[in-house]
């Protein structure tokens, strides 16, 4: 099963080289990212490919699920993700630790020197690893936050810890420039608390020499 299964992956690698070229896919870029990832660390990670005038991106949002299929299935040349990823012994996917990013608590300045338990709060959801970090964080704290909103998206997270008069919950390169800029203020970081970002690929002949170049940085 195993010889047949590769079998069956490099004939979907060769249709896609045989469609597009091997110089041409060396230098096309096709990122799948899921829709709760720093919009701020996609830009990061495809930064030196906007300096490159050969270089051409594609940029995929959807759910995990549908990215690793398509990863699988060559319709993708990496998938960016900051979610768990089940791991199996006939698994294809290789995964790679790009970055861990520390948690705080930011705020707008009027609430720099406020009450934690006195102010409401917008919170990642559930589906997020670092909810149950902070529910933690609560319970030593010795209180029970009142939730304002509770976001998935963390573009939309970031927009609402700016705009609300609420204490966040982010990571930290999530809302950089409004922290750059004065518009929110650090209050406390999580100890031992971080977001962990991923590259997903799968084992190819011809690798992406742009790919390459990508996760070289974090290595």
């Amino acid at each position: 099963m195993r010889f047949a299964e590769d079998i069956f992956h490099r004939g979907e690698e060769l249709e896609v080289l045989l469609r597009h070229g091997v110089s041409l896919a060396n230098k096309r870029l096709r990122i799948g990212t899921t829709s709760h990832m720093s919009r701020n660390f996609i830009e990061e990670f495809i930064g030196p490919a906007m300096y490159d005038s050969e270089a051409s991106i594609a940029l995929i949002s959807d759910n995990q699920a549908k990215l690793l299929s398509d990863l699988t299935r060559h319709q993708l040349d990496v998938v960016l993700t900051n979610a768990h990823i089940e791991v199996s012994d006939n698994q294809v996917w290789q995964i790679h630790l790009l970055s861990r990013q520390p948690v705080t608590i930011v705020c707008p300045p009027a609430l720099a020197a406020a009450s934690l338990k006195q102010h409401p709060w917008v919170l990642p959801s559930r589906k997020h690893g670092i909810r149950g970090e902070f529910d933690a964080f609560c319970l030593r704290q010795g209180f029970q936050p009142t939730i304002k909103a509770e976001v998935d998206d963390m573009a939309m997270l970031r927009l609402m810890a700016r705009d609300s008069q609420a204490f966040g919950l982010l990571p930290r390169v999530v809302v950089r420039d409004e922290l750059a800029n004065g518009v929110l203020v650090e209050r406390e970081a999580l100890s031992g608390v971080d977001e962990r970002f991923y590259a997903v690929t799968v084992e190819r002949v011809f690798q992406p020499e742009l790919l390459d170049v990508l996760l070289s940085r974090y290595h």
